[in-house]
């Protein structure tokens, strides 16, 4: 599913005062749609923190994420593309 970089492959993020990086967890992306937030993110001068359920994630991830998430978007509901080109 789109050109990831597993988290426990990537790097960390070191964050001091005053910045602040959004968390935003989006429900059931079709890869379309992945691939659109992938590239809009890619075009920002913002970062976030993205974390994508799928049809086999597990349960206990999927609260952890729900209680850090600054943004949740359903993405059968609306489109995800839209919180990133705000």
């Amino acid at each position: 599913m789109g050109n990831f970089i597993p988290a426990t492959q990537g790097i960390s993020n070191f964050i001091t005062a005053p910045d602040y990086i959004p968390t935003v967890l989006i429900y059931k992306p079709t890869e379309e749609q992945i691939q659109a937030c992938m590239a809009a993110c890619n075009n920002s001068d913002k970062i976030y923190n993205v974390y994508i359920e799928t049809a086999n994630t597990d349960e206990e991830w999927l609260w952890k994420i729900e209680r850090i998430a600054d943004v949740i978007i359903d993405a059968q509901n609306e489109d995800p593309l839209e919180f990133f080109n705000k």
